[in-house]
């Protein structure tokens, strides 16, 4: 439906919109069925960049505004993922410490 009226753009929206409903869904199902975690914090940062990425693809690329906006949500990323980020680096920093470089 969407494709047919904005092209590429459509299908970005469709994509984009059957992965969040999916995204919802699955979490919502597996923690009542299997685990229970706390999902609010996934659920309000993608719903965050779901809405962002249709507003930045809707209105343009050359808009100050959004540039601002999506600077401002990378910094808020990093912040609450602190704790996960920190582990990455550890853990390529051993990765990369355990495998000789190869030239």
């Amino acid at each position: 439906l969407l494709v047919k009226d904005f092209g590429a753009k459509g299908a970005a929206i469709s994509t984009a919109t059957a992965f969040f409903v999916f995204l919802w869904i699955r979490t919502y199902i597996s923690n009542r069925v299997w685990k229970k975690n706390s999902y609010y914090k996934l659920f309000f940062i993608i719903s965050i960049l779901y809405f962002s990425s249709l507003i930045y693809l809707l209105i343009g690329k050359n808009n100050i505004y959004l540039i601002i906006f999506w600077i401002f949500i990378l910094i808020f990323g990093v912040f609450i993922f602190k704790e996960a980020l920190k582990y990455i680096f550890l853990f390529l920093k051993r990765k990369i410490k355990l495998e000789p470089y190869e030239s």
